[in-house]
């Protein structure tokens, strides 16, 4: 045999070599690419172990394949995801399916059934692994449809609300809690994300309250503002207690300024001595926010002395002043003047 054709042989098998490399790359980054948390349902159906299986029969190394397969899954997961333990189970799966074919496939090429069995059992087992960690497509996508129901149903897809659009991911299996789960969050406030998460037939949003109390952020602070000028040494703190029920749409779609009317007030006041100074008390501050014409639903004004009793009165919005409401140790006592003044008295309390 001459040096020119073992030149041209050694080229041709070089050549041969980069494109079975080349074939192995896209396999892996093709699996990659359909096992990670951000593509939903498609990461859960075992896709990813089928590539896993064909490039098996690829005429490489097997270390090298299965290091390719395995740094691909791992990189990509590394890039979209904070929490490393998710990126080493994926990559662990990655790893099985890996093995598992490779020793199959080269029964297989043998022409030794046990390779079938082996391929089988190899890919039963990553299944089931991956329902425990990755998730059921079959649940998963149930949790899709319901998640995409109840969004339409209460956040509103508009820029010009006070919240801004909001944005879900598709949905993923939190091994953890053992729940399907989006993640949301809100162009206005994209640095607090929250989630949906379906367990059964339950939805729990932690993504609502979040976002309900940035409403309130302005409201409080413009309540809190009037307050402060026209009381400026007096110890008091304004908090949001609620907004007034509404469907979730017209709440999370209302603009900026459309809620005053809807909102409920906690004003707790410092430095009161007795039942009746929480009367005047009360009438004074109530007179300052009716004439800067700020809309309430409801205010609750309370104050207290110690830890065991705690003084309270609850405003309507549309009423000037309801009667006064105390309270011991958290438990109503009364709703009239006659009774409180009995009890306050019988209490030795001014």
């Amino acid at each position: 045999m001459t040096e020119q054709v073992k030149q041209d042989m050694t080229e041709s098998k070089d050549r041969f070599f980069s494109l079975k490399l080349l074939l192995t790359v896209v396999l892996a980054f093709a699996a990659a690419f359909v096992f990670r948390r951000s593509v939903g349902v498609i990461s859960m159906t075992g896709l990813a172990f089928l590539l896993c299986g064909a490039a098996a029969f690829i005429k490489i190394s097997p270390l090298l394949k299965t290091a390719v397969f395995a740094l691909s899954v791992f990189a990509l997961n590394t890039i979209e995801q904070s929490d490393i333990k998710v990126t080493l189970i994926y990559s662990a799966l990655c790893l099985l399916a890996c093995v598992a074919f490779e020793y199959a496939a080269s029964k297989i090429c043998l022409g030794k059934k046990l390779g079938y069995a082996v391929a089988a059992i190899g890919l039963a087992a990553c299944i089931l692994l991956s329902f425990m960690f990755v998730g059921n497509p079959i649940k998963a996508f149930k949790a899709q449809r319901v998640f995409n129901e109840y969004i339409e149903a209460v956040y509103p897809e508009t820029e010009d609300a006070a919240l801004g659009s909001f944005k879900f991911t598709k949905v993923y299996y939190n091994y953890t809690t053992k729940a399907y789960t989006s993640d949301g969050v809100s162009s206005r406030y994209p640095t607090e994300p929250a989630s949906l998460s379906l367990s059964g037939d339950i939805i729990k949003d932690s993504f609502a309250p979040i976002m309900e109390a940035k409403i309130a952020e302005p409201y409080s602070l413009e309540m809190t503002t009037l307050l402060r000028k026209s009381f400026p040494d007096d110890s008091f703190g304004v908090e949001y207690d609620s907004i007034a029920s509404m469907p979730g749409a017209t709440l999370f779609s209302a603009a900026e300024g459309e809620l005053s009317n809807d909102m409920n007030y906690i004003i707790t006041l410092g430095g009161i001595q007795g039942a009746k100074e929480m009367l005047e008390r009360t009438e004074e501050y109530l007179n300052v926010i009716d004439r800067s014409g700020i809309g309430y639903g409801r205010i609750i004004f309370r104050s207290g002395i110690g830890n065991w009793y705690r003084r309270s009165i609850t405003v309507e919005g549309d009423h000037f002043i309801g009667h006064p409401v105390f309270k011991l140790d958290k438990v109503r006592i009364g709703c009239s003047t006659e009774l409180n003044t009995f009890v306050f008295e019988t209490l030795g309390i001014n």
